[in-house]
């Protein structure tokens, strides 16, 4: 696979160059669905208290994978290799504080610009 660089505001990453055959997982998550993301951080914000498996969808969505450190679940981006991982705390499926909530999706918009910043436009 090659790979190009694109810097946004907050990362430098590696961003894979389209297959003419074959999927990528980068581009499985493009194109009008980074649009409906986009919708769902918004509405995510108004809400405010968030349980956690609603942020660990959001994060799945975006390419983040589970790896095993932290005393947290961390998620960490290997199609960003350079994103900081993010620790998404699950206390038996209670609700979030609202300000834990707006971290973490700060981090995840993260990825969201850099995933927006190498798609193709179409």
């Amino acid at each position: 696979m090659r790979y190009g660089t694109v810097t946004t505001h907050r990362l430098t990453i590696a961003a894979p160059t389209p297959r003419r055959y074959g999927g990528d997982t980068i581009y499985d998550i493009m194109g009008s669905n980074l649009a409906k993301l986009r919708t769902e951080f918004e509405e995510i914000r108004r809400i405010g208290g968030v349980k956690p498996d609603r942020l660990i969808r959001l994060a799945r969505k975006l390419g983040r994978r589970l790896a095993s450190r932290g005393k947290h679940p961390t998620w960490i981006n290997p199609l960003l290799p350079n994103a900081r991982p993010v620790s998404i705390p699950d206390h038996g499926g209670r609700e979030l504080n609202r300000n834990t909530v707006g971290a973490i999706l700060d981090q995840l918009e993260g990825d969201l610009d850099a995933l927006e910043a190498i798609t193709p436009d179409q």
